[in-house]
């Protein structure tokens, strides 16, 4: 690039270059900016060289990495000004919010799921070396995993009674480190209530008895007693008690039970049975299964007596229950809803005023927040990821994308101060505080919102990016802002993603269990990130996420240490660092 000559205010004339030499800049002198070699290189002999001019892509991206750093900084300063009751949203908020029962429908095939990323997107496929069906090896590892059949009591089938009841005490005191669902579920079953599970044990140590007989519990015991074991922190108290391993597989040997007994049993403890093997054990297709069959009686249920207000409030919980866990599952898995859409009594705005000091209020807006994301991501895979847009354009996607972000950015303002979390890394880091459960299960089904709902643009990019690299041309295609925001939006909540579930296991208050849906999120934004990591080209517009592989070795380090044995987990890990280590050999840094 030439230089120019300018004049200053006393009539001389100094050198104006607009890109100095690398050898200048690194010496810190005035350069002429001269091509091939500037006239100091020339005097002292030195190799003069010039890094590339900026593109406009890389200066769009570089704009964005700053604007994002100092939104970073602006929503910090937020939380610390906006502290007063009358800075928050009111109830008015959420009319821009209002949704109708076709939003809340689950799409029959999508192509969203996490694990698939490593077969649509390019560079990452041929870098699978592994003898894996990535269609199908989810299932074959559920097929093949044992780890939750071939139970076997002997003289193990007794126990003290005493620490039990204190466990189950214990569990009662700390059902908020429960997943809400679940806590939702025990909450409004009188089966699961403290009162109904611990009456039999009362009623043994009354009379003397010290041994607790396993196969004399009752089946919602058995799974509450699952749930209390996996929670227990401490090493004299798993020593105490049997592993929810063996509660839960006696629990399994009496499941075939419940077809027998009436639909108000049988679907809180069905439920409880699909959480379990969701959250604790890994188990998608079972879940999914127990799910499914469910179906007929919660709508045989629904159309039984009305008129008590408790019992109309069972209804809709086990219906938003239901629903939630079919949504989550199907995101990753590919099967036929059974309940394609959500009926409209569960479908509620969440709103501010709901909150309040008292539990009951607090957990029903955080449960309708979990619900209301639910909506927006089931919108985003019909929408977006059906095989009828499955080469959608950034032009065609941008209004959805547009709208739904607009949805979720307005339900983001309307939380309460306290319950509000970081949207960007940034400020994520810059708080460096563990979220509690809630909220942290708030922040990720809000990042997938938006970590899905941008992805198809990011896609495109890589895509063509691929396209230009294979036949280069004598233009390289300039994307306009939008396209390259959205790219940053999702790639930066990928990394949220990791770093939400990874500062649950840096925290003190550490929860022993992880939904698998949670680890296929997990699953998802590695593959981006790996993908991302692999076109130079992108590198300027992502420099807002730090050291890429150190938020990968993050990931996995959350699939390593998940507090349960599963084949399917293990293997998603074996192909991501298989695909890993392959990019690495290609293009080594």
């Amino acid at each position: 690039m030439p230089a120019e000559h300018a004049s200053n205010p006393h009539g001389s004339k100094r050198l104006k270059t607009d890109l100095a030499c690398d050898t200048c800049r690194r010496r810190k002198q005035r350069c002429d900016g001269k091509r091939p070699s500037c006239a100091q290189c020339e005097l002292a002999g030195f190799s003069c060289s010039y890094r590339p001019t900026p593109t406009s892509f890389e200066t769009d991206a570089s704009v964005l990495a700053r604007l994002a750093q100092a939104e970073s900084r602006i929503e910090v300063l937020e939380r610390e000004l906006l502290s007063s009751p009358g800075a928050r949203a009111g109830p008015d908020v959420h009319n821009s919010l209002l949704l109708s029962t076709d939003d809340s429908r689950i799409p029959d095939l999508h192509t969203a799921a996490g694990h698939k990323i490593l077969q649509y997107w390019p560079r990452l496929r041929v870098k699978l070396t592994l003898d894996l069906e990535l269609f199908t090896f989810l299932k074959a590892a559920d097929h093949e995993d044992t780890f939750l059949t071939g139970l076997v009591l002997g003289a193990e089938q007794e126990f003290p009674l005493v620490p039990t009841i204190q466990a189950l005490d214990n569990f009662y005191e700390n059902q908020f480190e429960l997943p809400l669902p679940l806590a939702d579920l025990l909450k409004v079953s009188p089966y699961f209530s403290k009162e109904h599970v611990l009456k039999s044990f009362y009623d043994a140590r009354q009379m003397h008895q010290t041994i607790l007989n396993l196969r004399e519990c009752s089946l919602e015991s058995l799974l509450v007693q699952t749930i209390a074991a996996r929670i227990t922190r401490t090493d004299s108290a798993r020593l105490a008690h049997p592993t929810s391993e063996i509660y839960f597989k006696l629990a399994l040997e009496s499941f075939w039970k419940l077809h027998s007994e009436s639909d108000e049993y049988a679907i809180p403890l069905t439920l409880c049975f699909a959480h379990i093997l969701l959250y604790f054990f890994a188990r998608p297709f079972n879940a999914l299964g127990i799910l499914q069959a469910l179906k007929p009686a919660i709508d045989r249920f629904d159309k039984g007596r009305s008129g008590d207000e408790f019992l109309e409030g069972q209804k809709e919980v086990y219906n938003r229950l239901h629903y939630l866990l079919e949504s989550d599952i199907l995101t990753e898995l590919d099967g036929v809803p059974s309940a394609t859409s959500l009926r409209p009594s569960c479908i509620s705005r969440p709103t501010t005023s709901e909150v309040s000091s008292t539990n009951n209020s607090t957990h029903e807006y955080l449960i309708q927040s979990q619900i209301f994301l639910r909506i927006i991501l089931n919108k985003v895979l019909g929408s977006l990821y059906t095989p009828n847009e499955a080469y959608i354009t950034p032009e065609e996607a941008g209004p959805v994308i547009s709208s739904l972000s607009i949805k979720l950015d307005t339900w983001y303002q309307s939380l309460p101060l306290e319950i509000q979390f970081s949207r960007n890394i940034s400020s994520f880091n810059l708080t460096s505080r563990s979220m509690s459960l809630r909220i942290r299960e708030l922040a990720l089904r809000y990042y997938a919102c938006h970590f899905i709902l941008h992805r198809v643009v990011l896609y495109r990019v890589v895509y063509e990016d691929m396209e230009e690299a294979a036949t280069p041309r004598s233009t390289r295609k300039e994307f306009e802002p939008w396209v390259l925001e959205t790219c940053r939006s999702c790639t930066e909540n990928a990394g949220l993603i990791i770093l939400a579930q990874h500062a649950q296991y840096k925290s003190a208050d550490n929860v022993p269990y992880h939904s698998w849906c949670e680890l296929q999120l997990l699953v998802g934004a590695y593959a981006v990130l790996l993908q991302v990591q692999s076109v130079p080209a992108l590198a300027p517009m992502f420099r807002n996420l730090g050291e890429i592989d150190s938020l990968l070795d993050a990931a996995e380090m959350v699939l390593r240490s998940v507090p349960f044995t599963s084949l399917g987990t293990w293997r998603t890990l074996d192909a991501l660092t298989n695909v890993r280590y392959n990019l690495t050999l290609q293009t080594p840094h």
